[in-house]
């Protein structure tokens, strides 16, 4: 008997199977060809209740107000049992602090410790136990039970919740009118009788097992009569059938598959269609596309989040609403947002909000956010969409915005509207289950939209289609060339989800899995060979994200296994691919050492490699736009005056001054780091011994430590207060109470550092402090001229002087015994030393580094003469590394004028344009951030 309903498993193989029969259309005359849910949907429309069967949307967001409500509840009680424990034990502030945790964690969904349940993972756990399980007798025993066991056993806490939920979820459902599609079909089965004439035949076609839903339809209906396919997927897998070449691509990593890909596609099928079958069809797209010069074609989801329009809407409501964030961690997600098109500002104006957000740390966000509403209209608009539910009727507005701009493709326009689409169907889904809009946008965050995509769309050259892996197992038999498996590795088809919580949790319902991920993924293969007409490629990555290597699939083995003459010897495996003899011949790979070719796939690998293969100047890459750049901003011209620390920066390698000087690669943030520190440790202890003076105390004896750390720290505090008055970029300007314990320690540190300045050159006192050569007023050096600022000069009686340099940390590289073994070394302080001589006229007899703070390590790195010091006036230093020889070149004397002479030298290769990579020695490349340097010292 014919049947007169086929059913098969997807929307995809329905398509197949009506193809298929389209060469004898009386086959399918009178037979409803569809999916078990969508034939249950007709027949409810026609014989049901009058409930309307809850859609995924409407279902999701149930959940997630469900699953808010009781959060919000267990966070309530935990904030009032606070409140009480504060009122007894009067301890107040930890119990406010407490109290404020637990009410962030209530809209935030982030508990702060684990005996605080209905996290957002409760949601995606209901909702797939519903869409699988729903209506089965087997779980609504369970819920009327109140989640007891079969055997009485007791369940988990969180088992017993999600029971829980789902009575509660089962009682909102019915008073909104609504029921799952699984309970539509079992109330059918048992009320409808008129809906499944005596006669009735159904065949569950495609080779798939049937579902729990489809056993427990028809157990109820045995007057119909049902016709079950023979299974597929049962047994292993067979060579492919004859006419088929079966062959592997083997990329070692994912920056190589698309340069692998096409040029496997240009191989095999220069003059014919192919379908590329992957995990992510539209990444694959954009990766492979550029490379191809033919038609090119792309279906599958993008996160709602990734759109342009979702991306915005949700970071906005993030900036907006949600509890916990600091000001500055606001302002980031803003700047996002204002980066968007549908925030109606221009891009010139985006990046000046945001050059002022983070170049300032203090910034307000309800000054920004204010100055924005006032700027523009579409903003305010945008921000009522991601914080009033009921503002969806704006969405209009967005929607038009989005199709006038054709700038930027047809594509992108396509996104924008099905995000804009996606976000008016949640808020329609949010009014009827009376949600607000933090549910919402929970379930924003995870949505998907559908996308498609097209290049090429002139050329006349064969097509190739990316598409899912399930999507072209279902194309019709022989309908493509050559058709590409991507993704043959475990982590890409894994076996192991048939252990996660949720199968676990219907097993113990008595919901054993009528199919397996094995079978199911045979299945798949067995369709992608039936759908290729001449070539069967199976792409696997040899070699993961992290480099390790990534195992084959079950499924790649079987199909491996199946040209192998004994499956259990090894020797027949032992090439570089693991494959039989037979089959090594037809392996493609390609390795990711290629990294620029990889990025530059099919015609333009030729270019490339004629590039690579001409003749040019070694180290110098960048040289001639170098030399252009600095020229026409004046770095190079005659009137350079430069710092001792950019000189010291161009010694140490012209490259490396290049890139941190010449560019200027400094970020746009105001930083919290080592140089704000720094400036604000220099400015402690200008006021402290500015104050120390005033008192009539030349210097830090060790008697007056105890004096000098309560007056540091008075003058910290000082500072401390008047850092958000100063400008951006000078000054350590805490936001955070973590910020502040930061400023705090630094400033013990710093008192703990008294008695090595106490010990310090206890012949010799700070004289000038942050002493200053102008621009206005350099002095001669090296040929040149030379402007900076000296942290402090120590003089003695006889006018003897000693530069000291400020740092948080010193090494040997900043001692003259380093010179000694590299005949190298720093040389900002012995610029600085020079620079004294002839502006102030003292005898200039040393120049230290002298660490600011107390931490492990060295105290005093640097070069002293030992005629006018000796190791016991340097507390905390190698005193050996420290001393200079009395005469000679690695005598004080020699050491300042040999260092001018280098300066001398590399004035002249600045001036002439020379950024050559040169380190002096390995350690100046562990600072460069030129990691690509042919030159780089690891």
């Amino acid at each position: 008997m014919a049947a007169q309903v086929v059913l098969l498993a997807s929307g995809a193989e329905v398509d197949r199977f009506r193809q298929m029969g389209a060469d004898d259309p009386q086959s399918l005359f009178g037979v409803e060809v569809t999916t078990f849910p969508r034939w249950i949907e007709g027949l409810w429309a026609r014989y049901g209740d009058g409930r309307a069967i809850v859609g995924r949307v409407q279902r999701r967001m149930l959940l997630t107000r469900l699953v808010r409500e009781r959060r919000e509840a267990v966070l309530a009680d935990g904030l009032a049992c606070a409140r009480q424990r504060g009122a007894t034990s009067g301890s107040a502030e930890d119990d406010a602090a407490s109290g404020g945790r637990l009410a962030d964690a209530a809209a935030i969904g982030d508990p702060p410790s684990g005996d605080i349940a209905w996290s957002p993972g409760f949601v995606r756990f209901a909702d797939r136990v519903l869409q699988v399980a729903a209506g089965l007798p087997a779980l609504e025993d369970l819920v009327a039970r109140g989640g007891a066991s079969a055997s009485g056993s007791d369940r988990s806490d969180n088992q017993e919740l999600i029971v829980d939920l789902l009575r509660q979820y089962a009682a909102e459902l019915r008073g909104a009118g609504l029921v799952e599609g699984g309970e539509a079909a079992q109330w059918l089965a048992v009320n409808a009788p008129c809906a499944f004439p005596a006669g009735l035949c159904v065949r569950h076609a495609g080779g798939t097992p049937l579902t729990w839903h489809e056993q427990a339809f028809f157990e109820r209906l045995p007057h119909v009569r049902l016709q079950v396919d023979p299974l597929q997927g049962t047994d292993v897998l067979a060579p492919v059938r004859t006419g088929v070449r079966l062959s592997f691509a083997f990329p070692a990593g994912a920056y190589a598959r698309p340069a692998l890909l096409a040029q496997t596609i240009e191989r095999l099928a220069p003059d014919h269609d192919v379908v590329v079958a992957c995990a992510d069809p539209v990444g694959l797209f954009e990766a492979l596309a550029p490379g191809l010069q033919r038609p090119c074609f792309a279906q599958g989801a993008r996160p709602y989040r990734r759109t342009s329009f979702g991306g915005a809407l949700i970071a906005l409501h993030e900036a907006i609403a949600k509890p916990g964030l600091s000001d500055a961690e606001r302002l980031v997600l803003l700047c996002d947002v204002l980066r968007s098109p549908f925030a109606g500002l221009s891009q010139k104006a985006a990046r000046s909000v945001e050059q002022q957000v983070r170049g300032d740390r203090l910034t307000r966000f309800d000054d920004v956010l204010a100055e924005v509403r006032a700027a523009s209209e579409l903003f305010s608009q945008l921000e009522e969409v991601a914080t009033q539910p009921g503002a969806d009727v704006l969405l209009g507005v967005f929607e038009d915005r989005a199709r006038r701009m054709t700038g930027r493709g047809g594509h992108w326009v396509a996104d924008e509207l099905a995000a804009i689409a996606a976000t008016r169907q949640t808020c329609y889904a949010a009014y009827q289950g009376a949600c607000t809009v933090e549910d919402c946008m929970g379930t924003l965050r995870e949505a998907t939209v559908s996308v498609a995509r097209s290049a090429g769309e002139g050329l006349t050259a064969p097509t190739v289609r990316i598409m899912g892996r399930t999507a072209a197992a279902c194309l019709p038999p022989s309908a493509v060339h050559t058709v590409i498996a991507c993704g043959f590795e475990q982590a890409s088809l894994p076996l192991g989800g048939a252990d996660d919580a949720v199968t676990l949790f219907l097993e113990r319902c008595g919901l054993t899995s009528p199919d397996d991920l094995l079978a199911a993924q045979r299945r798949m293969v067995q369709g992608l060979e039936a759908a290729a007409r001449c070539n069967l490629v199976v792409e696997r990555l040899l070699r993961d994200e992290s480099a390790d290597e990534a195992y084959p699939a079950a499924v790649f083995e079987e199909l491996v296994d199946a040209y192998r003459d004994d499956p259990t010897n090894v020797d027949e495996l032992s090439n570089e691919h693991r494959l039989p003899a037979c089959l090594d011949q037809r392996a493609f790979d390609r390795g990711e050492d290629l990294l620029v070719e990889n990025e530059c796939r099919g015609p333009r690998l030729e270019a490339v490699a004629l590039a690579n293969s001409c003749e040019r100047e070694p180290d110098d890459p960048l040289h001639a736009a170098a030399v252009s750049q600095l020229r026409a901003v004046g770095r190079l011209d005659g009137g350079l005056i430069p710092s001792p620390s950019a000189l010291e920066a161009y010694v140490e390698c012209p490259r490396k001054w290049l890139i941190t000087r010449g560019f200027r690669t400094d970020g746009l943030d105001e930083g919290f780091g080592p140089a704000e520190r720094g400036t604000f440790a220099h400015r402690v202890l200008e006021l402290l011994y500015g104050r120390l003076a005033e008192r009539g105390v030349p210097r830090i004896v060790p008697a007056g430590v105890d004096e000098a750390a309560s007056l540091l720290r008075e003058v910290a505090a000082e500072v401390e207060a008047e850092q958000a008055v100063l400008k951006p970029g000078s000054r350590l300007a805490a936001r955070t109470l973590f910020e502040r314990k930061e400023v705090h320690g630094l400033v013990e540190s710093m008192v703990r550092h008294l008695p090595d300045e106490a010990a310090l050159l206890p012949r010799f006192r700070p004289l000038h402090l942050e002493y200053r050569i102008s621009r206005e007023s350099p002095v001669s050096y090296a040929g040149g001229l030379l402007a900076g600022r000296i942290d402090r000069i120590d003089v003695d009686d006889q006018g003897n002087a000693v530069v000291i340099d400020y740092k948080s940390s010193v090494s040997d590289e900043h001692s003259v015994g380093f010179w000694r073994a590299h005949q190298t070394g720093k040389v900002q302080a012995l610029v600085y030393a020079r620079a004294v001589e002839r502006a102030l006229g003292l005898n200039v007899v040393g120049s230290l580094y002298v660490r600011a703070v107390k931490a492990a390590g060295p105290v005093v790195a640097g070069a002293l003469d030992p005629r006018f010091a000796g190791p016991a006036d340097l507390p905390g230093s190698k005193a050996d590394a420290v001393m200079c020889d009395v005469e000679g070149p690695l005598s004080f004397r020699g050491l300042v004028d040999e260092v001018e002479q280098r300066v001398a030298y590399a004035l002249e290769c600045l001036r002439a344009g020379d950024v050559a990579p040169r380190p002096s020695w390995s350690g100046v490349c562990a600072s460069c951030p030129l990691s690509s340097c042919p030159r780089r010292e690891n």
